[in-house]
């Protein structure tokens, strides 16, 4: 049931730079007690599709699953999210805080993910040229703003990342088991096809605490010559296909 705030990530797309008091006072529509609970129904978007990494270092020093270029990786660029939109917002704006509620009205958009142990992004890249990774990647916390107000929606978004992934390969020193916390900047384009059918389009750059390939688990290399040995950056690019279906839950 969405009315439970524990084990779950929230997902913010405002029109307003100042969004964190709003999130908050908007959070609430997701945790009011079951004796006040009024049935809701949300649409619910699954959006999955193609990613392309690249970045320096020697996890990307295989050659390009294009066959030419930079190295490069594959993997799946996935989202689960109810859509509270303003409209709903606006409806059960008496289940928010009084001093809240204006900065509540001028919100776009809340999108609220089921569960963090729902993946961002998997590595799922065959060893083509030298380097394989398989692994994914958990976005527990993320706060974003949309950039516009017509269609497509642009959203720039900031978040937490976790990365567990297998490195191999005959041009890796030995096989590696990247685990790291890190931060992304993402820019988003969704489009609209039909109202239950849309695409999106983003890119995102993504920084973590630098990995020694090879090392032991906890050395960290912050210097030029040990970071050039180590997993520390990645660009992400993707392609998302999303469905969206009606779904009545409790809040």
């Amino acid at each position: 049931m969405l009315g439970h705030q524990q084990d779950r990530k929230w997902r913010v797309a405002a029109n307003r730079p100042r969004v964190v008091a709003a999130f908050v006072a908007v959070a609430v529509l997701g945790v009011a007690s079951v004796a006040s609970a009024k049935r809701v129904t949300v649409p619910v978007d699954v959006g999955i599709g193609p990613a392309l990494y690249h970045g320096p270092g020697p996890l990307f020093a295989n050659d390009s699953v294009f066959g030419a270029g930079p190295g490069t990786h594959l993997g799946l660029k996935i989202e689960v999210a109810a859509i509270l939109s303003n409209k709903i917002i606006r409806e059960n704006i008496n289940r928010v805080p009084r001093a809240y509620r204006n900065r509540a009205k001028r919100m776009d958009q809340v999108r609220y993910g089921p569960s963090i142990f729902i993946p961002d992004a998997l590595f799922i890249s065959p060893d083509l040229g030298g380097v394989g990774m398989y692994g994914v990647t958990w976005r527990p916390y993320s706060l974003g703003m949309t950039l516009n107000k017509r269609q497509p929606r642009v959203t720039l978004s900031a978040g937490l990342l976790v990365t567990a992934a297998l490195a191999h390969g005959a041009r890796l020193p030995q096989t590696t088991f990247f685990l790291r916390p890190g931060l992304d900047l993402a820019l988003d384009v969704e489009i609209p096809i039909t109202r239950s059918f849309l695409v999106s389009l983003g890119y995102a750059g993504q920084l973590y605490v630098p990995q020694v390939v090879g090392g032991g688990f906890f050395e960290v290399g912050f210097d030029a010559a040990t970071r050039a040995r180590s997993i520390w950056a990645m660009g992400q690019l993707y392609v998302r296909l999303h469905f969206r279906f009606p779904y009545t839950a409790n809040i």
